[in-house]
């Protein structure tokens, strides 16, 4: 269940599932680091998203849980 107050943030988190960005370093295995931010501003304003900073801020908490679920495979 998602709380009617996160649901905002989640559908843009969702819009946004292919924009990650992923740098290689050292090792052969690329590092996810976050969604691209422009690609987040695109679709709230394609989603008509008023209150963006609210929802960019609610947006990172769900994307550093994701970061950290995706750091660990």
């Amino acid at each position: 269940m998602i709380w009617p107050k996160h649901v905002t943030a989640w559908s843009v988190f969702s819009q946004c599932s292919g924009q990650w960005r992923y740098i290689t370093g050292l090792s052969a295995k690329p590092v996810a680091q976050g969604i691209d931010r422009a690609a987040v501003a695109s679709v709230m304003q394609m989603m008509g998203v008023e209150d963006t900073r609210e929802t960019l801020q609610r947006l990172q908490h769900i994307e550093a849980g994701a970061l950290e679920v995706m750091r660990q495979r």
